[in-house]
């Protein structure tokens, strides 16, 4: 057919008119190929194929595998779907790769029609199927004409039964390519795959882009720009970003992201601009930028209209750009889903008295759901010509003469622009209260209500019903208050949150607050104004009229008053049965003009509580507040019993069931986003007059755990826990099996009142569990008698005669386990029992996992290791039914009451396990006492058997075989319980003679203790050594006087030691010490299962113990030198070493050359010079070591308030001390840090101020989504200048701790003049665990800030940190001029 190549012909009937004019044939249109030339012919068309009447434009591509079009199940069962997506019924059409006979690795391909180009928003969605366990990978490719393949999906292995939909943006392209979607074959018949739905969207429009051009205005106008008309020739997109905005209107065409309407009308056909994220890479950025103005006037906003609507959002910045100084400002931001509203933003600018831009900057998260929008943007009052306003009495003047309204001063909201209205309001305020410095402010739960408030961080506490970050920081580190019901509560059910009482308001008096209310599970909130004894009720929203993804405020003034008034917040259980009362509060302030706060001081209890968490559960314990999460209540196997203890210690070591237990586990049933989490559980306040304790519990640590921890904290008088001043008494790492384990230290004396505090920290992994019960305490002097149903241990303590031969060592010294006849563990052999020959199979002794998967137990019962035996039946190879029998001697009545055994009867959920018994054998017959059948879980289990017969008997187990395999049964620790006891008397101890002073070495070589002894009060005894201890892996190899292995040492023993022992090695009593005494000592701490050394000045009078050194975990072969101060002590003293072990029997801890120096009396103190330090107690020290977060002294005094007069110091305690993060140059933030870092094996334990996992401290986390050779970048303030001859330093400690790290630099970064830069330092690789101390001289004639440049490894074990900053005072001030 010719066409005319002037003029346009008229369309014959059957024919219809392209765009440009051309005709074609009806029934070519939508049909995937371009006809008209313009691709008008195949504009507005579905592109959609669901199979039900064929192909479609879709083609097998590979002739050897091809695809199947089916409907209803495939040809083998358990694998593929049953019915098609389009319908959900057996009737509908899918494709489908049928695996059965196919060889692992084969392909089929499906591929789409060829295309000429894509527009700019193109997507392609299906849906799909993986269902079968042989099932490999279905991917989708982008294919050129050129050949090119660029892989745009893929997924692999078993996703189960049900259909998935996913949609992919495939971008702008101007090349032919195929789409091809390729289905690879796994293995084995159970591995179909399958397809449907198959959808091209909006592929085919040339796509609107903002272009790239920059204009130039005297000032901002005032203005908006609705996109209506496009582009308001106004904002442009910058050419340098990865990404452009779009105009658009309706939805985006991305699922469940962006939003559906405009803000300026509210209708689908109104536009708007936003970025769509399918497709884009983590961080990738699009700006749109602002002309470049001259200027801008006092009064000067930016006003704008942003959508932030999506699972995957990441962030939206306005950035201040003046290209004619260095350096870009962020004058707002906000992260994270904010739901499907259109929000509106100011941004006050002020006077600008430079040429500046603003630039809008959209930063990706991940996802497709990640589209961020923007809507009505404009300026208003940026005339330089306008004058401010003059504030009025009931205004707040701004720092930059702005005015707010008096209610809006210290609401916790930047209502003035630069923040001054937010200003010193801790000091103003009665109650400023964002709980980010983990304070309740003086508020408390009710003691009557039915379920507690507790502190939240992100959206990831239960279901993610919280709100994505707080109010305070807007980021999903900072805090807020929190509560919701669970399954145990009903509607109705109320939370009260009560603050401390406040008295006499005046006039003016504003109490404003934030909520969020989860709007599908949310409940209610009221608050009230308690007065008089009377409640009145000022505020009420619920879940179903004020429900949103955004933080809401509420303000009321309270009437002027005489008398006092407390503040009441009730969260109410929603009208659902199932955790309905998601309601969270934020940001908590009363103005100056409400009163004080009325302190009451809280009672501390004189008596320790004792709790077995029976009857009375937690007893004076309780739930921290700031916990990630709680510590419950329950019984063995009730709850997901594979992973708790089976029984609790209390009551369950005589076999009972029914004990209750303090239990947390790491789970996603209450954190999405795994990785370590703490528990903290808190004792009633103790008063500091309560005397001399032990604390003793009982813990299991199970399944990769993480650790508990037992912290002392001193208390204010109102029981808040201060840092300052704490102690870590007790630490254990890892998995100790799944029985229980024993725990006694010893309280420490303090001269405030305080608290003991558990802390639980998982590892996040399904089913990690650390449990606890039976915490008492007992007195250091032992009672004078015991109880009758009470056991007198070796050491004089008394325990409940049922612990008595239960194989822990509840005494501390294990005599309760001394002298339990007839007790069989079977580490060497079968002891008296014997395999029966009239069985079908014998019982087998065996250690670690039995040889079939899936049954039978991992570890023994008496060590929970894979070295200890046990016996158990192999049933692999006998037939269903098989029984063997396992039998004792002959016993006669009266000698034995009962048999006590752990068990295991494990078959991995097989439903194949059969049956263990316990016969009773005697003269008249056999009588069975106890069974059990069926899966009893993996742990071990403990069962007592009581024995009632006469004459003489035999006791028989009897083990048979189920219906399979998984049915091995094994038993271990069998007991015989005498039917009365011993009872061991105390043994005496003696004390060597006093010595004058301490003096001389100790190097064991004369295989003597010196003047060291073992006391009675500890587990187990230091013992004297050459060459390796007993184990590998552990201990050192060699002494270190004479690094042979001739030479002597002292160590502890762990092998077969429960976790948690100690031995203590005492001195003797010295009456006197010199001004400078000193002692140190060699140790060797290596091993992985490596507890804590510590050492101890005891005062020879009081018994007070100071702890004065410390060390824990694996510390190397290596041996390692301490050093402690003793100095001048007033009283008689004495020194004390305690090595507490860890876990298993790699936890061998040696000492070596123990030597104390300058101990004499008569030694006089010398004059310090001027270079140095004179310390309180007369030491001399460089003052290059003054004040800066050590203790150099010995006695603090470096680090007094009088001594660090002058000094500037920043620990990150309290703020970020003007450090802040660069704004541009690079890939990620500093950011605060406490404890642990998020993951394991990298950062520091703790913070270098405290040294306790409750310090802050500043750092990188280099998880997901950081990649290698990132960096970030935080800087310092801007300093003056700083001479030479003002000896300004600069002091720092870092931690680089990690196989994978990176590297750190520190820079001298110069602000004015020439910009360059000095490199302080550079520290590259694995640094250890332990905080590193670093020192600079300064000395520059140029402004200048300290930057410190951290870069991320190859993986994320590369945290780096930084903390307890400090200046010498030589050093200038900072500039008054923001960087």
């Amino acid at each position: 057919m010719f066409e005319s190549c002037t003029g346009q012909r008229q369309c014959s009937s059957g024919e219809q008119k392209c765009a440009n004019g051309r005709c074609y044939r009806s029934n070519w249109e939508c049909n995937g190929i371009d006809d008209c030339g313009d691709e008008s012919d195949e504009l507005g068309c579905p592109n959609t194929c669901d199979f039900e009447q064929g192909w479609c434009n879709w083609t097998n591509a590979d002739p050897t595998t091809s695809w199947s079009r089916s409907s209803g199940a495939t040809l083998t069962d358990q694998t593929g779907p049953s019915y098609d997506h389009t319908s959900y019924s057996s009737s509908g059409f899918y494709v489908y790769l049928e695996t059965s006979g196919l060889a692992a690795g084969s392909r089929a391909i499906l591929q789409s029609r060829p295309y000429d180009h894509f527009g700019h928003t193109c997507t392609f969605s299906f849906a799909y199927i993986m269902n079968g366990q042989d099932v490999g990978t279905l991917a989708v490719d982008l294919v050129t004409s050129g050949g090119t393949r660029i892989n745009l999906w893929s997924r692999s292995g078993n996703l189960g039964s049900s259909w998935f939909t996913t949609s992919l943006h495939l971008g702008q392209a101007t090349t032919g390519f195929v789409v091809q979607i390729i289905a690879t074959h796994g293995g084995g018949s159970l591995g179909d795959i399958a397809i449907d739905d198959l959808e091209l969207r909006d592929c085919f429009k040339t796509p609107i882009v903002i272009p790239p051009t920059v204009s130039t205005a005297d000032f901002p106008v005032d203005s908006s720009c609705d996109f209506e008309t496009n582009l308001c020739s106004s904002w442009t997109n910058s050419p340098h970003d990865e990404v452009d905005w779009i105009p658009h209107s309706g939805s985006t065409s991305s699922y469940g992201t962006g939003p559906s309407t405009d803000h300026t009308s509210g209708k689908v056909s109104g536009h708007y601009v936003y970025v769509e994220s399918s497709g884009l890479s983590s961080g990738a950025t699009a700006d749109l930028d602002s002309p470049i103005f001259k200027k801008s006037g006092l009064m000067c906003q930016l006003n704008f209209a942003y959508n932030m609507n999506g699972y995957s959002i990441g962030t939206l910045s306005v950035v201040l750009k003046k290209p004619d100084s260095s350096g870009n400002q962020t004058m707002w931001s906000q992260s994270g889903d904010h739901g499907d509203n259109w929000i509106t933003g100011i941004v006050r600018l002020g006077q600008i008295s430079e040429r500046f831009q603003l630039v809008f900057r959209m930063s990706h998260g991940s996802g497709y759901g990640g589209d961020i929008a923007l809507d009505d943007v404009g300026f208003s009052g940026c005339d330089p010509s306008l004058k401010p306003p003059k504030c009025t009495q009931s205004q707040f003047k701004c720092k930059n003469r702005w005015c707010v309204d008096l209610s809006q001063r210290c609401d916790f909201t930047n209502d003035c622009g630069d923040n001054s209205d937010e200003t010193g309001c801790a000091k103003l305020s009665p109650l400023y209260c964002s709980f980010d410095d983990e304070s309740q402010c003086g508020f408390r739960n009710a003691d009557d209500d039915d379920y507690e408030w507790v502190a939240a961080r992100g959206a990831a506490y239960r279901y993610s019903s919280g709100p994505n970050s707080d109010h305070t920081t807007q980021t999903a580190q900072g805090y807020y208050i929190y509560t919701d019901a669970d399954y145990t509560n009903r509607p109705g059910d109320t939370a009260r949150f009560l603050s401390q009482t406040y008295s006499k308001p005046s006039a003016g008096c504003s109490f404003v607050f934030y909520y969020h209310l989860n709007r599908y599970r949310g409940g209610s909130l009221n608050v009230y104004i308690k007065s008089n004894n009377v409640e009145n009720l000022i505020f009420t929203v619920n879940s179903t009229n004020s429900a949103t993804q955004l933080w809401q405020r509420f303000a009321f003034s309270i009437a002027a008053s005489s008398s006092s008034y407390q503040i009441i917040f009730e969260a109410a259980h929603g009208p659902y049965y199932y955790y309905s009362g998601s309601v969270s509060v934020d940001d908590i302030s009363l103005n100056s003009r409400c009163g004080t706060a009325q302190v009451v001081p809280v009672s501390p209890v004189t008596t320790p509580p004792d709790c077995d968490f029976e009857s009375q559960g937690f007893c004076k314990w309780k739930n921290s507040f700031f916990n990630d999460y709680d510590w419950s209540i329950d019984q063995g196997s009730s709850y997901y019993y594979s992973y708790l203890p089976s029984r609790d210690h209390t009551l369950g070591s005589s076999g009972n069931s029914s004990g209750h237990f303090a239990f947390v586990r790491g789970t996603y049933f209450y954190y999405y986003n795994y990785g370590p989490r703490t528990a903290g559980l808190t004792s009633a306040v103790m008063s500091s007059k309560i005397g001399c304790y032990y604390i003793v519990f009982y813990y299991v640590m199970s399944n990769y755990p993480g650790n508990l921890t037992l912290y002392q904290y001193p208390v204010d008088s109102q029981g808040a826990i201060q840092q300052k001043g704490s102690h870590d008494l007790y630490e254990i790492t890892g998995s100790q099996g799944n029985s229980w384990q024993r725990a006694r230290v010893r309280v420490k004396s303090m001269s405030t009142n305080f608290v003991l505090h558990f802390s639980a920290a998982t590892s996040g992994s399904y089913g990690s569990t650390i449990a606890v019960d039976d915490v008492r305490f007992e007195s250091c002097k032992p009672p004078q008698s015991c109880a009758a149903d009470q056991f007198r241990c070796r050491n004089g303590y008394c325990i409940p005669s049922t612990w008595n031969c239960s194989k822990v060592d509840d005494c501390g010294d294990s005599s309760d386990e001394a002298n339990c006849p007839d007790e069989c563990d079977f580490e060497q052999d079968f002891c008296s029992w014997q395999n029966v020959y009239s069985d079908n199979t014998d019982w087998q002794r065996y250690s670690g996992s039995t040889p079939s998967t899936d049954t039978g137990p991992s570890v023994d019962h008496t060590y929970g290791t894979s070295a200890g035996y046990y016996i158990y039946l192999e049933t692999s190879y006998s037939s269903n039914g098989a029984q063997a029998y396992l039998e004792s001697p002959s016993y006669s009545v009266g000698k034995f009451c009962a048999v006590k055994f752990a068990y295991s009867m494990y078959g991995g959920g097989y439903s194949q396990m059969g049956t263990l018994e316990v016969q009773i054998i005697t003269s008249g017959g056999t009588n069975v006492v106890w069974s059990k059948s069926g899966d009893q879980g993996s742990q071990w289990n403990d069962a007592t058997v009581s024995i009632a017969t006469r004459g003489t008997y035999k006791i028989r187990f009897v083990a048979t075989k189920g219906t399979g395999y998984h049915s091995d049964i094994a038993l271990d620790d069998v007991a015989m319980i005498p039917c009365t006891g011993p009872v061991p008397t105390l043994l005496p101890t003696t004390q060597p003679p006093p010595m004058n002073y301490p003096s001389g070495t100790c190097d064991f070589e004369k295989n003597t203790m010196c003047y060291w002894r073992n006391p009675q009060y500890d587990d187990i005894d230091w013992q004297l050594r050459t060459g390796r201890t007993l184990s590998y892996n552990t201990g050192p190899s060699a002494d270190h006087t004479l690094g042979t292995a001739q030479g002597h040492y002292i160590y502890i023993e762990t092998s077969g030691v429960p976790g948690g022992s100690y031995a203590a090695l005492e001195s003797p009593l010295f009456k006197k010490s010199g001004y400078d005494c000193q002692m140190s000592f060699a140790y060797s701490m290596y091993g992985s299962g490596i507890g804590s050394l510590r050492v101890y000045t005891v005062d020879g009078v009081s018994g007070t113990r100071t702890e004065v050194w410390s060390k824990s975990g694996n510390q190397g072969s290596s041996w390692h030198v301490g050093k402690i101060y003793i100095g001048l002590l007033s009283s008689s003293y004495r020194i004390v070493f305690n090595a507490t072990h860890g876990s298993g029997f790699t936890g061998d801890i040696a000492l070596d050359d123990i030597v104390f120096s300058r101990c004499d009396p008569s030694i006089k103190p010398r004059a310090c010079n001027g270079t140095e330090f004179t310390c309180a107690n007369k030491r001399c020290i460089p003052k290059e070591y003054q004040c800066d977060s050590a203790d150099h002294c010995g006695d603090n005094s470096d680090e007094s308030k009088s001594a660090c007069k002058g000094y500037g110091q920043c620990s990150f305690e309290v703020n970020d001390c003007g450090y802040v993060n660069e704004p541009i140059n690079d890939n990620f933030d500093w950011v605060p840090g406490r404890g642990e870092t998020l993951s394991f094996n990298t950062g520091p334990p703790s913070d270098h101020t405290y040294g306790t996992p409750n310090g802050h401290y500043m750092y990188i986390e280099t998880s997901y989504p950081r990649v290698f050779g990132e960096q970030a970048i935080l800087d310092s303030p801007e300093f003056k200048p700083a001479s030479r001859q003002s000896n300004c330093r600069f002091r720092f400690y870092y931690n680089m701790n990690g196989a994978t790290v990176g590297s750190l630099a520190v820079v001298l970064a110069y602000t004015s003049g020439r910009s360059y830069e000095t490199v302080l330092m550079n520290v590259t690789g694995n640094q250890g665990s332990a905080w590193h101390r670093a020192s600079f001289a300064v000395a520059t004639s140029q402004k200048f800030k300290i930057r410190f440049v951290a870069t991320r490894g190859s993986s994320y074990t590369s945290d780096i940190a930084v903390d307890d900053l400090s200046w010498t005072p030589g050093c200038p001030a900072q500039t008054p001029v923001p960087s």
